[in-house]
């Protein structure tokens, strides 16, 4: 499957971001379209495990994640205050194809050049990887 170059010129800046920071800004994502998207929390979810592996590598504990849920759980205070509504909301499967359909949507509506990025880079990654 060929990937969209945007998506690959996003993932090139992919050094540039901080693991830590990468999945703090997939869980923002997440918690905000909670009830409004689940095609972008479930990129988020896609995106993660390229991230995971990256701070796994500084932060162990990460590795024994299970889940995305999981890594909210581990890092995001906002997450485990709010763990009993966000978990009303799941995701959804996406074909490679329709992972980077939503891709390209959050990138064209999304003025951040950093989630951009981090979401990019784990999306071109789950795509190549399976």
């Amino acid at each position: 499957m060929e990937i969209d170059n945007r998506l690959i010129e996003y993932a090139n800046r992919a050094e540039e971001i901080i693991p830590q920071r990468a999945l703090d800004i997939l869980i923002d994502i997440y918690i905000d379209n909670c009830g409004i998207s689940a095609g972008e929390r479930s990129l988020t979810d896609y995106a993660s495990e390229y991230w995971r592996e990256k701070l796994s590598e500084t932060m162990p504990q990460v590795s024994e994640c299970y889940c995305f849920e999981d890594v909210m759980e581990l890092l995001s205070e906002r997450f485990r205050a709010n763990r009993e509504e966000i978990t009303k909301y799941d995701i959804v499967f996406l074909s490679d194809e329709g992972l980077q359909e939503v891709c390209k949507e959050f990138i064209e509506f999304s003025n951040d050049e950093e989630a951009n990025t981090v979401v990019c880079a784990g999306v071109v990654d789950f795509i190549k990887k399976y």
